[in-house]
């Protein structure tokens, strides 16, 4: 056999050989390989030198991919599939407004965003499509079920204080908190406590958004902390809205949340 022929024969066993399995990526043990992103190619990070010398950075995908992450891990995944605004059909002049609210509240400076109303009334809906408008616009986002957050949290003050001032920081500088269902269930002490020191600490930082849905209105707030009803007010100025009590569908089969 020449060696033509002998480089030739191995050319061809090389082109028969099946392709090496592509490395699982990083990206899926962490929860994170939830975007296809062309700029990074999943990877997560950016490749860029700078004097010389290389470096990386994460990628403009990353706020987008940690939200939806905690979106998954909420158990609004599912949720976040139907609460659109598309999927918002008014059937009144108050539920039109509120659905005209909740779109100029994404498109303005950041700002407080506050709903109130009966279960079924839309607030979930609202909040919801709020939450995914922002995360398609690369913020980061954590939501927070108030009576599941704040149970774990006071047990926390007592058993581990660590968990406790590492959560409260995660919520208290998170870029969009969603508190769903604020103030659901009897409202102790330790959860005035919690709601101050949360909602302060966001009051006193006007650029972080927060999103607030409660079954409480105004009025039922100021009955449990003054303080916290009026940062609320303050901050939720011009988007302190109520969710109408009937007429609301998801879709045209009049699904009600």
């Amino acid at each position: 056999m020449t060696p033509d022929e002998f480089i030739a024969r191995l050319k061809e066993r090389a082109a028969a050989m099946p392709p090496p399995e592509k490395p699982p990526s990083p990206l899926k043990e962490y929860g994170l390989d939830n975007v296809d992103c062309p700029i990074c190619g999943n990877t997560g990070y950016i490749i860029y030198k700078k004097d010389d010398c290389m470096y990386s950075r994460d990628c403009e995908c990353m706020p987008k991919r940690r939200s939806l992450r905690e979106l998954n891990r909420s158990g609004l995944k599912d949720l976040a599939q139907r609460y659109t605004f598309e999927n918002y059909i008014p059937d009144n002049d108050r539920a039109a407004s509120l659905l005209e609210y909740a779109k100029k509240y994404v498109e303005d400076d950041p700002a407080w965003f506050f709903v109130s109303g009966q279960p079924g009334s839309g607030k979930s809906h609202i909040c919801t499509a709020i939450c995914l408008a922002l995360i398609n616009r690369g913020a980061h986002l954590i939501y927070m079920l108030w009576r599941d957050e704040v149970t774990r949290l006071k047990g926390a003050l007592v058993d581990n204080p660590d968990y406790y001032q590492k959560r409260m920081d995660q919520l208290k500088k998170v870029q969009v908190l969603y508190i769903d269902d604020f103030g659901k269930g009897k409202f102790t002490d330790s959860d005035q406590k919690i709601a101050f020191e949360l909602l302060n600490y966001r009051y006193n930082n006007p650029a972080s958004r927060t999103i607030i849905s409660s079954e409480l209105d105004f009025s039922d707030i100021k009955k449990l902390d003054v303080a916290i009803a009026r940062r609320i007010y303050e901050r939720a100025e011009g988007y302190c809205r109520r969710s109408p009590a009937k007429n609301y569908s998801i879709d045209k089969t009049g699904k009600i949340d």
